[in-house]
């Protein structure tokens, strides 16, 4: 048994011993390349689409089956296992996003003799769990200026979200994604998961967070029902909210805000006001990739995320694409000094080149999986398991995986020693892991199936090759 599942060791084997699931006796043969290649073949007579398979005994090398295991694929989720295996391997595991309050040096009795600088670093984390509720970081931090006897700006709050572009989402995402809270947009400084609920009632309609960078629209009626439905124009942060309410009622609804930035900075501009501290200037941002100039400025609060690995083990675990997506583009910002997908990609690829993997047909457009364009060849998923297999964060990445029972693997592969990240996206599915077969050895595995009419019948094949390792008695 490898060291990397000792931990599980005891329970997995006892429940090996007693599923219903694994209790069905050896499958006829010893040959795991033949019962392998018979499940593909009859999932492709009776469904269809495109399947890739790549499986390596991690120890020794070998490939007991592979089909297709080079061929470019859409991962759907499973791309989050390249975004957090180069993230943890990059930027380790102790890595904490910073958010910063700056301000003049300079300082007239209870008054600040020139700008603040609120500046992000791309913390995702501004929402429960993580935080007792999304306003928690900032008001910790207006506390800590208060608490200098600090009651008023000279100047302007200037919100700097420098070390990310203003790509917030990519434009290949679908714009049915666009209004929903998996596929937020991802800036240097957000809040909320970028996601605003939108009340309508008696009292008009508000949004909260309280921000004064949206354009809130009512189109809603009164009527004998409550439902409303609300629309934003991709690019634009003008919401309308349509539908009908009964008198008297207050609706809500949720939905994406287009710019995470001016939505952040706005929300922190009133809150401060609300506080107590006074503003003789306004909020603004710096332009695109500019830093804000903090030559005559001092540290005054900051707020420090959950460390890495915490985020990373809800990613995996819960396949959190916004927490995704702000971890890969922190990887270009770390590394090139620029957060955009392209300079992420390129430290992406820097990990690939640095373990011998070839990236040929390799494409990351995002870190979440979310869009059609990405590819990658099953091949080269196995590999950088591998690789993160022979790394000293080898253990930590493993377990940031789910095991059955946990998050998207709650259902699946009951009784297997099994840690995988699932995937799936409108017509294509992945599971991506390591399997600890009868045998003892462990074995890694990515199997992509891409364009069917239904992914259940993709998810029952990859359930019945991964189960089929872990009952596999012989030496692969």
């Amino acid at each position: 048994m490898n060291r990397l599942f000792r931990s599980i060791y005891c329970l997995t084997t006892f429940l090996f011993l007693v599923s219903p699931a694994l209790a069905q006796g050896q499958p006829a043969g010893k040959d795991f390349n033949l019962a392998a290649s018979r499940l593909v073949r009859e999932f492709e007579s009776r469904y269809g689409g495109t399947v890739g398979v790549s499986t390596q005994v991690l120890k020794s090398g070998k490939v007991p089956f592979t089909y297709n295991g080079t061929k470019p694929m859409v991962p759907a989720s499973n791309m989050k296992v390249v975004t957090t295996a180069v993230a943890l391997d990059t930027l380790g595991e102790d890595f904490r996003f910073e958010t910063r309050l700056y301000g003049p040096k300079q300082r007239d009795g209870k008054t600040l003799k020139g700008d603040l600088v609120l500046k992000g670093a791309g913390d995702p984390s501004f929402y429960p769990p993580f935080v007792d509720n999304s306003l928690a970081p900032f008001k910790s931090m207006i506390d800590a200026l208060k608490r200098t006897g600090v009651r008023e700006v000279e100047g302007d709050l200037i919100v700097d979200d420098s070390d990310f572009d203003r790509q917030f989402i990519p434009k290949s995402y679908h714009d049915r994604y666009l209004l929903d809270s998996y596929a937020a947009p991802v800036g240097g400084l957000g809040l909320n998961r970028n996601v605003v609920t939108v009340s309508v009632g008696p009292n008009g309609i508000t949004a909260e967070p309280n921000t004064g960078s949206l354009k809130l629209v009512n189109d809603v009626k009164i009527g004998g029902y409550d439902q409303i439905w609300a629309e934003r124009k991709r690019g634009t942060d003008q919401i309308v909210v349509h539908g009908f309410a009964r008198a008297g009622n207050t609706v809500q609804t949720t939905l994406t805000v287009n710019d995470p930035v001016r939505f952040a900075g706005s929300t922190f501009f009133r809150l401060m006001e609300r506080s107590g501290i006074r503003f003789r200037g306004k909020w603004r941002t710096v332009e695109e990739g500019t830093p804000a100039s903090l030559s005559d400025k001092v540290l005054l609060a900051k707020h420090l995320s959950p460390k890495l690995i915490e985020l990373i083990q809800q990613t995996n675990n819960e396949s959190d694409n916004v927490l995704a997506q702000h971890i890969f583009r922190r990887l270009g910002a770390t590394v090139v000094g620029f957060g955009s997908a392209k300079n992420s990609a390129t430290v992406v690829r820097s990990f690939l080149k640095k373990n011998e993997i070839s990236d040929s047909g390799f494409l990351m457009v995002d870190g979440s999986g979310l869009s059609e364009r990405n590819r990658i060849a099953p091949y080269q998923l196995v590999y950088i398991l591998k690789a993160m297999w022979n790394s000293d964060k080898g253990q930590l990445f493993i377990d940031s995986l789910p095991a059955p029972g946990e998050g998207t693997m709650r259902r699946r592969l009951g009784g297997a020693v099994v840690r995988a990240k699932t995937g799936t996206l409108n017509n294509h599915s992945g599971l991506t892991g390591y399997v600890v077969t009868a045998y003892g050895e462990t074995v890694g595995f990515s199997i992509l199936v891409n364009d069917v009419k239904s992914t259940w019948p993709a998810v029952e094949l990859q359930d019945d090759i991964v189960a089929l390792l872990s009952r596999w008695e012989q030496k692969l």
